[in-house]
């Protein structure tokens, strides 16, 4: 999301197990945009999946909670 919105990140991970991660740094996450707007557009659509699927597991686990 620091990618995307032009900020700090604002966590950090660590896997459970060993795992292959990729970075994209922000110089490539620009070009990207510049030279290939649709692959630009399907990155941004995951990211909206991924965080619309977190904001709903989050309000269920709130609601949970109010019980």
């Amino acid at each position: 999301m620091g990618l995307i919105a032009g900020r700090p990140r604002s966590a950090t991970i660590q896997a459970e197990i060993a795992s292959v991660l990729y970075e994209l740094p922000v110089n490539a996450y620009k070009q990207i945009k510049r030279d290939n707007p649709a692959l630009a557009q399907a990155l941004l659509s995951y990211v909206i999946v991924v965080i619309a699927e977190r904001l709903s597991f989050a309000s269920r686990l709130i609601g949970v909670l109010q019980r």
